[in-house]
């Protein structure tokens, strides 16, 4: 059932065999063989499905919880977050080799959820963390693309609001900017909104300065992302209605995204290779990836479920088995 069977051949030949295609676990298994089936090799891969979003933070090179908040999880396609819609999936995880690749270290800092590293990574704080812990993380970031259509836009310079008394909208639609700054007013998008922000430093919030989702977001960025002030609102509540994806390299430890408000972020934010600062009170609902997920501030990081549906789905290579055939000469 759900096997596929490739190129097979007379003399030295081969065949590849797919059990479970289609489905989210799949194995691959290729076996090579001499002259009358004299000696064979078979090597056989496991493969796993996953999305973009399968962590509450999940940083390439490394993650740290070095404030007084927790992880935990939730659904969002069943409601709002709390009583029975309340899980211990708040995992956290990296690809990362060095030691403290996950670090655990606030002094009320605690995974509800399982941590893991790649082969070489160790955990700090091991006493903090829930769930399992596991060091076999081979988990292979997609790049972020920007839709043709949008980067295709003509560019409408920069949208700035700077007093508290200034308000602006942007009905549905696509846009391009180079840059949007907001450190007083409210800019409300109305509808299914992308817009794209080419700029070196592509989005800043501060002071009083507010951005009002009442509908959709999905925002690309080139450039550095700040948010303050009173933050990003998401008037649905629901993570995947607001997405940032990020196409910017961190240098250094420059961070590519922060987040540094006081209000409650209801969204997901992939910047895969931009660093990640966390350092508001606010809570989170819904998921961060980054290269490095550095989280200082008190606020609990809660992990929506439902975003496993978001974005391309990747396999990960989960198990490798090699074998020959023991009356070989080979």
């Amino acid at each position: 059932e759900n096997c596929k069977e490739l190129a097979k051949g007379v003399y030295d030949n081969y065949e590849v065999r797919i059990e479970g295609l289609g489905g989210t676990n799949p194995e691959i298994t290729s076996t090579g063989y001499g002259p009358s089936d004299s000696y064979y090799r078979e090597i056989k891969v496991n493969l796993e499905e996953s999305g973009l979003f399968n962590y509450a933070a999940f940083g390439d090179s490394s993650v740290t919880l070095g404030g007084n908040g927790t992880t935990d999880s939730y659904d969002s396609s069943e409601g709002d977050y709390g009583g029975d819609n309340v899980g211990s999936n708040g995992d956290v995880g990296t690809n990362g080799d060095q030691d403290g690749a996950v670090t655990v270290n606030g002094d009320n800092a605690q995974v509800n959820g399982d941590a893991s590293t790649g082969p070489a990574g160790t955990i700090e704080g091991e006493e903090n963390i829930t769930g399992a812990k596991t060091q076999n993380n081979n988990f292979q970031l997609s790049a972020v693309s920007i839709p043709s259509d949008l980067s295709g836009l003509s560019d409408g310079g920069g949208m700035h609001l700077s007093n508290d008394d200034d308000s602006d909208s942007l009905s549905a639609g696509d846009y391009q900017f180079s840059s949007i700054r907001i450190s007083g007013g409210t800019l409300t998008l109305n509808g299914t909104v992308r817009i794209y922000l080419t700029d070196s430093h592509s989005l800043t919030i501060s002071g009083g300065g507010s951005l009002v989702v009442n509908g959709q977001l999905m925002l690309y960025v080139s450039g550095d992302c700040n948010v303050g002030g009173s933050g990003i609102v998401n008037d649905s509540g629901v993570p995947s209605n607001l997405i940032v994806y990020s196409t910017l390299e961190s240098n250094g430890e420059s961070n590519g995204f922060t987040l540094s408000g006081n209000s409650a972020f209801y969204g997901a934010v992939y910047a895969p290779n931009a660093n990640m600062a966390v350092s508001g009170d606010g809570d989170i609902y819904g998921a961060l990836v980054g290269k490095t997920v550095n989280i200082s501030g008190n606020g609990d990081i809660h992990y929506d479920e439902a975003l496993q549906e978001i974005g391309e789905t990747v396999y990960t290579i989960t198990g490798w088995k090699e074998t020959r055939n023991p009356y070989s000469l080979e």
